[in-house]
């Protein structure tokens, strides 16, 4: 996501978890883009599993 939002950075990656931070009017583009590669990740390695994706935005630090 660097080429399209400049200022959004991957700050924690925890198990199954990424932590991001980005502008907040480019958030929705940022939750699309790893949304979208998260699932194209656990599809290429794990074909036979189902997997699904959950993301949100936040103004905050969430557990």
């Amino acid at each position: 996501f660097r080429k399209e939002c400049n200022d959004a950075h991957i700050l924690l990656q925890v198990h199954d978890e990424l932590v991001t931070e980005c502008q907040s009017d480019e958030a929705e583009k940022v939750q699309t883009i790893v949304t979208e590669e998260m699932r194209k990740g656990g599809e290429l390695w794990l074909k036979k599993v189902p997997t699904g994706v959950d993301s949100y935005i936040s103004d905050t630090w969430e557990k």
